[in-house]
């Protein structure tokens, strides 16, 4: 097959360096997006006033559990002291 005008348009390597390079651009932007999440104002104090550091995340999650781990902790403790009471 003798081909006598010349092709134009996209290779299909083209294609998929271009989409490879549009997936990797969204994946960037949504993981940025997602990672810098704003609170309101009024949740900001409610976590200021129990301690729990709400600049990033990551820490706020730790926080958190940190908390709760000790306040599961002070549970067990009073459920012992009330045990040795009876």
């Amino acid at each position: 097959m003798k081909l006598t005008k010349n092709q134009t348009g996209f290779s299909l390597l083209e294609i998929l360096i271009t989409t490879i390079i549009v997936c990797l651009l969204m994946y960037y932007a949504v993981k940025v997006y997602y990672k810098s999440s704003t609170l309101d104002e009024k949740t900001k104090k409610e976590l200021s006033e129990q301690s729990i550091n709400s600049n990033n995340y990551p820490g706020m999650v730790k926080d958190s559990k940190s908390k709760i781990e000790d306040s599961n902790n002070n549970t067990k403790k009073q459920e012992e002291q009330i045990k040795q009471i009876e």
